[in-house]
């Protein structure tokens, strides 16, 4: 079980990434448009020290950036 904090998804592409409150990253494979499928979990990108509260798309959708909060 994931428990998501964030999320961000761009419609041109086939995944989505969520933050979590494990300070982790994930990678989500939902399909293309117009094909139905269950989403999986690809990928899970770790180095933060906090929970993940943001992610954003760069504009050439090459990169997403994720960010976290240590107080």
């Amino acid at each position: 079980v994931v428990l998501t904090l964030v999320c961000v998804f761009y419609f041109a592409y086939r995944y989505l990434f969520s933050g979590s409150f494990d300070a982790c990253t994930y990678i989500w494979d939902i399909g293309t448009p117009g094909q139905e499928k269950n989403a999986q979990c690809v990928g899970r990108l770790v180095g933060h020290e906090a929970k993940v509260k943001a992610l954003a798309w760069h504009p050439d959708a090459r990169l997403v950036v994720s960010g976290a909060c240590v107080v």
